[in-house]
């Protein structure tokens, strides 16, 4: 769901047979052109896109069934339909139909109104039809309440904190990978360290760096028991030590 949330915060949620995230990069203007990456992380799934934006009056929605495009659109009074792909859903034809125009208002001093109906009208009535609530309106008994759904914040870092970031583990696993790889190999307490790193926040970083490690050729995988002591799982089936 597109939404104007603050700069790089995503809010999101996983609830049974529905997974829910809101971000203001999903705000796509043509939301056909959505990244192949969201939807190829919901394959097989349907999926919902939805964003308004109340200072311009825009609306835009798109529906996704087995990775096929359903129904996309998209308008605003002074960009017109950008977008508008495949049938429209039942809840859209009233507005189509001119049941809901925008009523007049005495103050303006420019032309009626541009489209035949006000998108935040119909982006409310998509929000009830796909996701049973409204932002504004006079919700129904069945409506649910969006107020009580609680949803994780989680705030994206900028590209000089990534960097900060990944400097010190890829430094702190190259050196606990020292211990690991010197011989006789037996360093039970570089081997707890280093699979505390592989299992923790620096789990991206520290797989890369041991990615690097093997694929410049210096070291190689042979068969080892991963030692009990460390009162974890081994990270594979088949766990071995990195021999030069």
């Amino acid at each position: 769901m597109g939404a104007k949330t603050a700069e790089r915060l995503t809010y999101a949620g996983s609830f049974p047979s529905v997974d829910l995230v809101c971000d203001r990069r999903l705000m796509f203007v043509r939301p056909s052109e959505v990244s192949v990456h969201v939807l190829e992380a919901a394959a097989g799934r349907r999926v919902i896109l939805h964003a308004m934006h109340s200072v311009s009056d825009w609306l835009a929605f798109a529906v996704w069934e087995d990775g096929r495009l359903r129904r996309s659109l998209s308008l605003s009074p002074d960009g017109g339909i950008v977008e508008d792909i495949g049938d429209p859903f039942p809840f859209e034809t009233p507005f189509w139909a001119g049941d809901r125009p925008v009523d007049p208002d005495p103050e303006w001093e420019e032309e009626p109104y541009a489209l035949p109906f006000h998108p935040l009208e119909l982006g409310n009535e998509a929000l009830r039809a796909f996701f049973g609530f409204l932002l504004e309106g006079h919700p129904s008994v069945e409506d649910v309440d969006p107020d009580g759904i609680p949803l994780l914040g989680f705030r994206r870092a900028t590209a000089s904190e990534s960097a900060a970031y990944g400097r010190g583990p890829v430094d702190e696993v190259a050196s606990v990978l020292e211990r690991v790889l010197r011989p006789p190999f037996g360093d039970e307490a570089a081997w707890r360290q280093l699979w505390h790193l592989l299992a923790t926040e620096r789990l991206t970083t520290s797989l890369a760096t041991a990615t690097r490690l093997l694929q410049s050729g210096r070291w190689t995988w042979s068969a080892r028991s991963w030692p009990e002591s460390t009162g974890t799982t081994a990270p594979t089936s088949s766990s071995g030590t990195w021999r030069p």
